[in-house]
């Protein structure tokens, strides 16, 4: 059985329902992936030989039919594998053809600003559920202007 260390979902704040409820599973997933007794409620022992596992972090990715955000916590950068990125996000020709086909290019674009402000190419935004702790802030990459 996995075990993730980090677990991503989009924020759930769109106007597509399926969105806000994929994120709820997700959030609901990790909190009672952690509790213990589960022998003890009705299906319960479908989970018969596993333990309790908490993560570590529970992060936020932006959707970009969601609305903007004012902010984010750190961003990753994507640009060593953006053709990848994009290949796979247009795949998806029911979303991206027709009237639509223009959200490719305000995806990118925001790749490309989230990327300016992070002094990359490319990059996707990301928040934390909960205060970000390192332990030495050396493990940040350089940034432009400090």
């Amino acid at each position: 059985m996995h075990k993730p260390r980090l677990v991503f979902t989009t924020a759930g704040a769109g106007v597509h329902p399926d969105h806000a409820a994929a994120t709820d599973i997700v959030v609901g997933g990790v909190f009672y992936a952690r509790l213990p007794k589960w022998d003890e409620v009705p299906g319960g022992q479908a989970l018969d030989g596993t333990e309790p596992h908490e993560i570590e972090r529970l992060f936020f990715g932006h959707c970009r039919m969601e609305p903007a955000w004012a902010g984010f916590d750190f961003a990753v950068d994507v640009s060593d594998v953006y053709a990848a990125k994009m290949g796979a996000v247009t795949v998806y020709e029911s979303v991206f053809s027709g009237d639509q086909a223009t959200l490719v290019d305000k995806y990118s674009a925001e790749d490309r600003y989230v990327g300016s402000l992070v002094g990359v190419q490319y990059a996707e935004a990301f928040k934390a559920r909960s205060p970000l702790l390192v332990e030495s802030p050396a493990i940040f990459a350089k940034a432009r202007f400090g």
